[in-house]
């Protein structure tokens, strides 16, 4: 939503700007400055079914997040944090399956915090 927001903001300033504009000058936008934040969120889920050890993570962006980038996660209210890196692009809506992270079980359905660095 925020993302939207965003995008939303900037379409609105560079209306106003270009109607104040005279029509004897353009505005030029430099589009590598326009990025998309890269939204990740994580969820306890795996094997054993009621106390796994393993974590999904979700994109919930609108773009892709490439290939060899790194998720930092932690579960909330625990010392339990740690690092992912990517091994194939994360397309927005899709999820990826790290098995084994954890090192302890915890219940199943937990969120964890994400966020790709």
């Amino acid at each position: 939503m925020t993302s939207f927001l965003k995008i939303g903001g900037l379409a609105a300033v560079l209306a106003v700007a270009a109607a104040s504009q005279a029509s004897s000058q353009t505005i030029q936008i430099n589009p590598s400055i326009l990025q998309l934040n890269k939204i990740v969120t994580c969820m306890v889920s795996g094997s054993p079914s009621e106390f796994p050890d393993d974590l999904w993570f979700f994109n919930k962006g609108v773009g892709t997040i490439a290939k060899g980038t790194k998720v930092l996660w932690n579960l909330p209210g625990t010392t339990t944090k740690g690092q992912f890196v990517l091994n194939a692009d994360l397309t927005p809506g899709k999820a990826v399956f790290a098995g084994g992270v954890l090192g302890n079980g915890y219940e199943a359905g937990r969120p964890c915090k994400a966020k790709a660095a």
